[in-house]
Protein backbone atom coordinates (compact mmCIF):
# COMPACT_ATOMS: atom_id res chain seq x y z
CA UNK A 1 0.00 0.00 0.00
CA UNK A 2 1.13 3.56 -0.65
CA UNK A 3 1.83 5.03 2.82
CA UNK A 4 -1.39 6.26 4.40
CA UNK A 5 -3.30 6.55 1.14
CA UNK A 6 -5.11 3.76 -0.65
CA UNK A 7 -5.12 3.76 -4.46
CA UNK A 8 -8.29 2.35 -5.98
CA UNK A 9 -8.85 2.01 -9.72
CA UNK A 10 -12.49 1.80 -10.86
CA UNK A 11 -12.84 0.17 -14.29
CA UNK A 12 -16.21 0.22 -16.06
CA UNK A 13 -17.34 1.31 -19.50
CA UNK A 14 -20.43 3.03 -18.04
CA UNK A 15 -19.66 6.51 -16.60
CA UNK A 16 -22.70 6.30 -14.29
CA UNK A 17 -21.36 3.09 -12.75
CA UNK A 18 -17.90 4.58 -12.17
CA UNK A 19 -19.46 7.67 -10.59
CA UNK A 20 -21.68 5.63 -8.30
CA UNK A 21 -18.83 3.42 -7.07
CA UNK A 22 -16.58 6.43 -6.47
CA UNK A 23 -19.38 8.17 -4.57
CA UNK A 24 -19.89 5.11 -2.38
CA UNK A 25 -16.15 4.88 -1.68
CA UNK A 26 -15.93 8.55 -0.75
CA UNK A 27 -19.02 8.29 1.45
CA UNK A 28 -18.09 5.19 3.42
CA UNK A 29 -14.32 5.17 3.71
CA UNK A 30 -12.64 7.63 6.04
CA UNK A 31 -9.19 6.45 4.93
CA UNK A 32 -7.50 8.82 2.51
CA UNK A 33 -8.15 7.59 -1.01
CA UNK A 34 -6.61 8.22 -4.37
CA UNK A 35 -9.21 7.22 -6.96
CA UNK A 36 -8.67 6.76 -10.67
CA UNK A 37 -10.97 5.45 -13.36
CA UNK A 38 -10.68 3.62 -16.64
CA UNK A 39 -13.35 2.98 -19.26
CA UNK A 40 -12.02 -0.37 -20.53
CA UNK A 41 -9.40 -3.03 -19.98
CA UNK A 42 -6.78 -1.34 -22.17
CA UNK A 43 -6.93 1.85 -20.16
CA UNK A 44 -6.91 -0.17 -16.92
CA UNK A 45 -3.77 -2.00 -18.02
CA UNK A 46 -1.98 1.28 -18.79
CA UNK A 47 -2.98 2.77 -15.43
CA UNK A 48 -1.93 -0.39 -13.63
CA UNK A 49 1.57 -0.08 -15.08
CA UNK A 50 1.99 3.64 -14.42
CA UNK A 51 -0.10 4.33 -11.31
CA UNK A 52 0.18 1.02 -9.38
CA UNK A 53 -3.19 0.84 -7.59
CA UNK A 54 -3.64 -1.14 -4.39
CA UNK A 55 -7.06 -2.40 -5.45
CA UNK A 56 -8.93 -2.59 -8.76
CA UNK A 57 -12.72 -2.77 -9.10
CA UNK A 58 -13.15 -4.30 -12.58
CA UNK A 59 -16.21 -4.79 -14.76
CA UNK A 60 -16.12 -7.83 -17.06
CA UNK A 61 -18.03 -6.71 -20.15
CA UNK A 62 -16.28 -3.75 -21.77
CA UNK A 63 -15.20 -2.75 -25.28
CA UNK A 64 -11.61 -2.88 -26.60
CA UNK A 65 -10.42 -5.25 -23.85
CA UNK A 66 -12.77 -7.08 -21.51
CA UNK A 67 -12.16 -7.41 -17.78
CA UNK A 68 -11.11 -11.06 -17.89
CA UNK A 69 -8.35 -10.35 -20.43
CA UNK A 70 -7.20 -7.30 -18.46
CA UNK A 71 -6.98 -9.38 -15.26
CA UNK A 72 -4.91 -12.04 -17.02
CA UNK A 73 -2.53 -9.42 -18.41
CA UNK A 74 -2.19 -7.67 -15.04
CA UNK A 75 -1.33 -10.97 -13.35
CA UNK A 76 1.19 -11.76 -16.11
CA UNK A 77 2.87 -8.37 -15.60
CA UNK A 78 3.06 -8.95 -11.86
CA UNK A 79 4.69 -12.31 -12.48
CA UNK A 80 7.25 -10.75 -14.84
CA UNK A 81 8.08 -8.01 -12.34
CA UNK A 82 8.61 -10.52 -9.54
CA UNK A 83 10.88 -12.69 -11.70
CA UNK A 84 12.91 -9.64 -12.75
CA UNK A 85 13.40 -8.46 -9.17
CA UNK A 86 14.60 -10.81 -6.46
CA UNK A 87 13.02 -8.45 -3.92
CA UNK A 88 9.49 -9.34 -5.01
CA UNK A 89 7.97 -7.73 -1.92
CA UNK A 90 8.42 -4.43 -3.75
CA UNK A 91 5.68 -5.57 -6.10
CA UNK A 92 2.80 -6.79 -3.94
CA UNK A 93 -0.12 -8.25 -5.84
CA UNK A 94 -2.89 -5.82 -6.53
CA UNK A 95 -6.28 -6.96 -5.24
CA UNK A 96 -8.80 -7.26 -8.07
CA UNK A 97 -12.51 -7.41 -7.36
CA UNK A 98 -14.82 -8.01 -10.29
CA UNK A 99 -17.96 -5.85 -10.13
CA UNK A 100 -20.28 -6.97 -12.91
CA UNK A 101 -23.82 -7.63 -14.08
CA UNK A 102 -22.67 -11.04 -15.35
CA UNK A 103 -24.95 -13.60 -13.74
CA UNK A 104 -23.70 -16.89 -15.16
CA UNK A 105 -21.61 -19.12 -12.93
CA UNK A 106 -19.27 -19.61 -15.89
CA UNK A 107 -18.49 -15.84 -15.85
CA UNK A 108 -17.66 -16.04 -12.15
CA UNK A 109 -15.48 -19.12 -12.66
CA UNK A 110 -13.67 -17.51 -15.61
CA UNK A 111 -12.97 -14.36 -13.58
CA UNK A 112 -11.42 -16.38 -10.75
CA UNK A 113 -9.43 -18.48 -13.22
CA UNK A 114 -8.10 -15.25 -14.74
CA UNK A 115 -6.89 -14.17 -11.31
CA UNK A 116 -9.51 -12.03 -9.60
CA UNK A 117 -9.69 -12.02 -5.80
CA UNK A 118 -13.42 -11.47 -5.42
CA UNK A 119 -16.68 -11.24 -7.33
CA UNK A 120 -19.51 -8.76 -6.72
CA UNK A 121 -22.70 -8.75 -8.77
CA UNK A 122 -24.63 -5.74 -10.01
CA UNK A 123 -27.00 -4.34 -9.05
CA UNK A 124 -24.87 -3.61 -6.03
CA UNK A 125 -26.01 -4.70 -2.63
CA UNK A 126 -24.38 -1.96 -0.55
CA UNK A 127 -23.82 -4.16 2.50
CA UNK A 128 -22.22 -6.95 0.45
CA UNK A 129 -20.10 -4.52 -1.58
CA UNK A 130 -18.66 -2.78 1.48
CA UNK A 131 -18.16 -6.04 3.36
CA UNK A 132 -16.17 -7.61 0.51
CA UNK A 133 -14.22 -4.41 -0.04
CA UNK A 134 -13.33 -4.34 3.68
CA UNK A 135 -12.08 -7.93 3.56
CA UNK A 136 -9.71 -7.20 0.71
CA UNK A 137 -8.47 -3.91 2.10
CA UNK A 138 -7.79 -5.72 5.38
CA UNK A 139 -5.58 -8.15 3.51
CA UNK A 140 -3.57 -5.21 2.13
CA UNK A 141 -3.00 -3.62 5.51
CA UNK A 142 -4.03 -5.28 8.75
CA UNK A 143 -6.58 -3.17 10.54
CA UNK A 144 -7.61 -1.10 7.53
CA UNK A 145 -11.27 -1.89 8.12
CA UNK A 146 -11.12 0.42 11.13
CA UNK A 147 -10.96 3.22 8.58
CA UNK A 148 -14.56 2.52 7.62
CA UNK A 149 -16.92 4.96 9.25
CA UNK A 150 -19.58 2.38 9.97
CA UNK A 151 -19.09 -0.84 11.96
CA UNK A 152 -19.97 -4.13 10.30
CA UNK A 153 -22.27 -5.98 9.97
CA UNK A 154 -24.65 -3.14 10.93
CA UNK A 155 -24.57 -0.69 7.99
CA UNK A 156 -26.11 2.75 8.33
CA UNK A 157 -27.95 2.55 5.00
CA UNK A 158 -30.25 -0.44 4.66
CA UNK A 159 -31.77 0.14 1.24
CA UNK A 160 -30.96 1.39 -2.21
CA UNK A 161 -33.53 4.13 -1.70
CA UNK A 162 -31.60 5.24 1.39
CA UNK A 163 -28.38 5.29 -0.59
CA UNK A 164 -30.00 7.29 -3.38
CA UNK A 165 -31.25 9.91 -0.93
CA UNK A 166 -27.72 10.32 0.45
CA UNK A 167 -25.97 10.48 -2.92
CA UNK A 168 -27.85 13.57 -4.12
CA UNK A 169 -26.32 13.57 -7.59
CA UNK A 170 -25.89 17.11 -8.87
CA UNK A 171 -25.59 16.38 -12.55
CA UNK A 172 -28.36 13.88 -13.08
CA UNK A 173 -25.81 11.30 -14.27
CA UNK A 174 -26.79 8.81 -11.59
CA UNK A 175 -30.33 7.55 -11.77
CA UNK A 176 -31.46 5.91 -8.58
CA UNK A 177 -33.85 3.11 -9.42
CA UNK A 178 -34.77 -0.22 -7.88
CA UNK A 179 -31.65 -1.65 -9.54
CA UNK A 180 -28.83 0.83 -9.06
CA UNK A 181 -27.05 -0.49 -12.16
Amino acid sequence: MNSDRVRILVVDDEPDHRLLIQTILNEFISQKLDLAEACDGLEALKLFQTWRPDLILMDLWMPHMNGETAIRQIRALESQWCKADSLSFRYPSVRILVVTAATFESDRASAFTAGCDGFIRKPLDLDDFLYKLTQHLDSLNSGFSKAFQHPWPAPQINSQAGLCSQLKPNSGDVRCTAGIF
